[in-house]
């Protein structure tokens, strides 16, 4: 989007990397697909477990312990039991079963990674996009107030010829049916103007009443798009999705 020099448009696609839910739900699960092929990965080595648990019990006066104890001398006031234990295992991977696991648990994270790229690069464009969309209504709607003042002069133009008996009503009547279409045709601009507005809030991820475009977008369109001589299929294959698919792939061989 750096090609199209608009300072205000790479301002808007970082903040919604930073904001947008859809992209944090897809970090999300890659993080947590890194957690757990961590968790894979524990299973390779030794495993050590300590526990400790401490319990307390005082004894009444008229308990059962006093009661069956005929020298309350000899019974202590409480009793403090603290039980500490070690336990070590390891599983010994003769067959490879974990470390398959722990590969099968790599490739999903790849994977994750994969479609996080691929929702990165589909926000990006759809804020661009809308950011365009905005960008055209806006010259649009400049057009067509131009229009509707030229209509209304004209309009003003055939009622004083009318009235001057140069023109027939009928040439009034059309003018003025042509200055209401043009001021209907305003109205539908101003009305897609606000929804393209508030679509490009929730692209970002911020609320309906932020204003987030502080001047009118100026995308430049001059600059020639470099595209590749020739569509390779591992170009193709590069795509995110495409990617992500095939690391699903091996993770499923390998959990076999």
């Amino acid at each position: 989007w750096e090609m199209f020099e608009d300072e205000q448009l790479g301002h808007l696609i970082l903040q919604g990397f930073a904001c947008s839910p859809t992209l944090q739900k897809a970090l999300a699960r890659l993080e947590q697909s890194c957690e757990l092929a961590l968790q894979k990965r524990a299973k390779l080595f030794p495993e050590i477990d300590l526990n400790y648990q401490e319990q307390w019990q005082h004894f009444s006066k008229n308990g059962f312990i006093r009661a069956i104890i005929p020298n309350e001398k000899q019974v202590p006031p409480g009793d403090n039991q603290i039980d500490l234990t070690a336990n070590f295992s390891w599983e010994i991977d003769f067959f490879g079963k974990n470390k398959n696991l722990f590969a099968a648990a790599l490739d999903l994270s790849c994977a994750q990674a994969a479609e996080a790229a691929q929702a990165k690069m589909l926000l990006s464009v759809a804020i661009a996009q809308t950011y365009f969309t905005i960008q055209t209504l806006i010259k649009q709607r400049e057009i067509l107030r131009e229009r509707v003042t030229i209509a209304q002069e004209f309009a003003l133009l055939q009622l004083q010829r009318e009235t001057v008996g140069l023109d027939l009503i009928f040439t009034v009547w059309d003018a003025e049916q042509n200055l209401k279409l043009l001021q209907e045709d305003l109205t539908t601009i101003d009305k897609d103007l606000m929804i393209a507005t508030h679509a490009l809030n929730v692209l970002i991820g911020v609320g309906p009443d932020e204003q987030l475009l502080e001047v009118w977008p100026s995308a430049n369109f001059q600059s020639v798009f470099s595209l590749p001589c020739n569509l390779a299929i591992d170009l193709l294959a590069r795509r995110p999705d495409v990617v992500a698919s095939g690391w699903r792939i091996e993770a499923a061989a390998k959990q076999i």
